[in-house]
């Protein structure tokens, strides 16, 4: 059995950043919550760095702005996937 990681965050931490990047971060679940994955810490790298033209920021400006909203330490815990996801509330 595995057991989710998760890490509650606030809205008024998230409402901060640039609208473009808040909509790449927060998903909104078909069950009623807004979350952070991992993985999107991962995948927003990846993504940015080989389709930099989509994009209206890059990584660099993606991980300033999410460590300065989650804090360094909880957005390296997700890119590390030792945090699974974050439930905004």
């Amino acid at each position: 059995m595995y057991i989710n990681k998760v890490v509650f965050v606030e809205w008024e931490d998230i409402v901060r950043l640039n609208e473009e990047i808040q909509r790449a971060l927060v998903f909104h679940t078909d069950y009623g919550t807004d979350e952070i994955l991992a993985g999107t810490i991962q995948d927003m790298e990846q993504a940015l760095k080989e389709y930099s033209t989509l994009w209206n920021f890059s990584y660099d400006t993606f991980k300033e702005e999410v460590a300065n909203a989650l804090g360094e330490e909880l957005y390296n815990l997700l890119y590390n996937g030792d945090v699974d996801f974050c439930l905004v509330v």
